[in-house]
């Protein structure tokens, strides 16, 4: 078990694992390393390929006035393999 930190953020990963993390600027494929956050050891990550998530929807809402926008987006992330 390693904690390593990806994009921002920090994941409890083992060899093996595959999460999802932010959009990484790496193509599909291409490897990196990361370090082990309580330890010297160093992991090799694979890009697997980019993932849309789940539609977030923002509703803006003003009472009284009759006013009402909805919009949404949906974020990209990386798709990463522990090796």
């Amino acid at each position: 078990m390693a904690i390593i930190s990806v994009a921002g953020k920090q994941y409890l990963v083992e060899k093996g694992d595959t999460i999802l993390t932010n959009k990484l600027p790496n193509k599909e494929g291409e490897s990196f390393d990361a370090q082990d956050l309580l330890s010297s050891a160093k992991l090799k990550l694979t890009v697997k390929g980019q993932q849309a998530g789940e539609k977030i929807k923002v509703l803006k809402y003003k009472k009284k006035k009759g006013y009402k926008r909805t919009y949404g987006s949906k974020p990209i992330f990386s798709v990463v393999t522990v090796s």
